[in-house]
């Protein structure tokens, strides 16, 4: 009874990409950077499918949201916390970056 299963369902298989296993997470083309000032370095924080998403979560990221908001709104802005804009960088990239492409201003050179 297996053997019938398997002869049903094998061929419906065959090139769809359903049936594919799912890519795994480091295979994503796009990888949201986090370099620290302090400890001189940058690691790959996430990894996305396309850059808008990496995008939203870096702005996610570097926000500061209300505690008071009322039950079921979420109310955010990007921090202005100088320690935290000081120590770290965010960026969505799809190459390799290292801690010497950083300049001390925050800015990201290309």
């Amino acid at each position: 009874m297996r053997w019938l299963f398997l002869a049903l369902v094998a061929p419906g298989c065959y090139g769809l990409k359903a049936c594919d296993p799912p890519r795994p997470v480091e295979y994503l083309p796009v990888k949201l950077w986090s370099c620290s000032r302090r400890d001189q370095r940058c690691e790959v924080y996430a990894r996305f499918q396309n850059g808008i998403d990496c995008d939203l979560f870096k702005r996610f990221l570097r926000a500061e949201c209300d505690p008071a908001a009322p039950p079921g709104e979420l109310r955010c802005h990007e921090t202005d916390k100088v320690v935290y804009l000081r120590e770290w960088f965010q960026e969505c990239t799809e190459g390799d970056l290292t801690f010497a492409e950083v300049r001390d201003g925050g800015g990201w050179i290309r």
